[in-house]
């Protein structure tokens, strides 16, 4: 028997949220919801990115590279559109910045595009505290949640992102340098999904 009401449940608008990346040309301008950057390995695996999943990784099994990324919510200037944002490490130094300034990222405004203009073009990631006068921000969506649905992944315990005991972002990539990219004697599953200072 169907159920009717007035008006979604306000879940189901959060259920679809978009995942976006900087365009190969043009920019995405808009205004940070997240309080901060959270982040794990990724492989390009069957045509997409899908979570590094060791110890029983058929990516890494392959042989396959993994690098970080780190995702955060974000209201889109021109649409207003609510959206999760992919960022590459390298990319998240602008973020890491702005947070030892101002505490988080949420209230922050962004534009981000590539140079040179391409599909693997580096990302250039600007920030300045954004002038919301009057406007209310939404809350930011449970992104661990909505990337596991994505990627048909379960979910990791919440202990495995928590801010307290967090291995920085930072330090995985130094590990990442001193060991390569698939050295058999780091595992970066065992940090989970990772928050950033």
């Amino acid at each position: 028997m169907p159920t009717f009401t007035e008006t979604p449940d306000r879940e189901d608008h959060v259920r679809g949220l978009p995942l976006l990346r900087t365009p190969a040309s043009g920019k995405i301008q808009a205004c940070i919801t997240s309080p901060f950057v959270l982040g794990c390995y990724t492989h390009y695996w069957g045509g997409r990115t899908v979570p590094c999943e060791k110890p029983d990784c058929e990516a890494c099994n392959a042989s396959m590279p993994y690098r970080w990324h780190g995702y955060l919510s974000a209201i889109l200037k021109k649409s207003h559109e609510h959206v999760i944002l992919e960022f590459t490490a390298q990319a998240c130094d602008a973020f890491d910045d702005y947070v030892k300034h101002h505490g988080q990222l949420r209230g922050c405004a962004i534009e981000c595009y590539r140079r040179p203009s391409s599909h693997n073009g580096r990302v250039i990631v600007q920030t300045q505290p954004a002038d919301l006068g009057q406007v209310t921000l939404p809350d930011p969506p449970n992104i661990p949640s909505l990337l596991c649905k994505m990627w048909n992944v379960p979910m990791p315990e919440v202990s495995d992102f928590h801010r307290e005991g967090e291995v920085s972002r930072k330090h995985l990539v130094k590990k990442d340098e001193e060991n390569g990219s698939n050295a058999s004697g780091f595992n970066p599953a065992d940090t989970g999904l990772q928050h950033t200072r």
